[in-house]
């Protein structure tokens, strides 16, 4: 094989690879943070399986999300946020686009970085399979970067069951730290306390 042939052999495995790793990164983003996101802030209003596709937008499938809506047809153009209307919309920076609608729904700015990676690595939607794969692992670490889970009879649903907790949020169920026992006064000393 020849040296150019063997370069050019070289870049495609590593561009397949990191290809890949992309892929995975952005569908462990989908499953632990976008999902989520879009169920609690998105699908009460923009879901034909939850009775309202308001704009015509429904964000209940990828398909769904590219087709757009009545306003656009871009509103999610995977590689490429700031195309996308979608982050448009979470960031408030268009008052014709302001979604969440209600000031008090609106995403954090952690919670919009999550949207705009995962569209940047090209909006993957896995399989609820593999989502499936991404949740049981992250729920299988007791303590990761973001917290937590504290062990409990359960919860009403699975997400107050896994539940994470800044460690500083729950002192209260931490095991005691061992503390000395305290010196025992000279009888002496004791006896001057109670002359005062």
């Amino acid at each position: 094989m020849s040296t150019t042939r063997l370069g050019l052999f070289s870049s495609l495995i590593c561009l397949a690879f990191f290809t890949n790793l992309d892929a995975n990164v952005g569908e462990r983003i989908f499953s632990l943070k976008v999902k989520p996101i879009l169920e609690s802030k998105c699908l009460a209003c923009h879901s034909e399986k939850e009775g309202k596709v308001k704009g015509d937008l429904d964000l209940s499938s990828l398909d769904k999300i590219i087709l757009g809506g009545e306003t656009s047809n871009q509103i999610l153009v995977p590689g490429k946020p700031e195309k996308s209307l979608l982050l448009k919309a979470i960031q408030w920076k268009d008052p014709e686009y302001e979604m969440p609608p209600k000031e008090n729904d609106r995403l954090s700015q952690e919670q919009i970085e999550w949207v705009k990676q995962w569209i940047n690595l090209g909006a993957p939607w896995p399989s609820l399979k593999i989502q499936t794969k991404y949740l049981n692992e992250e729920r299988s670490k007791l303590i990761t970067d973001e917290g937590i889970i504290f062990k409990t009879i359960g919860g009403l649903s699975d997400d107050w069951t896994y539940r994470r907790y800044k460690p500083e949020d729950i002192w209260a169920f931490q095991p005691l730290n061992v503390v000395p026992p305290l010196p025992i006064l000279p009888t002496q000393l004791m006896l001057s306390f109670e002359n005062l």
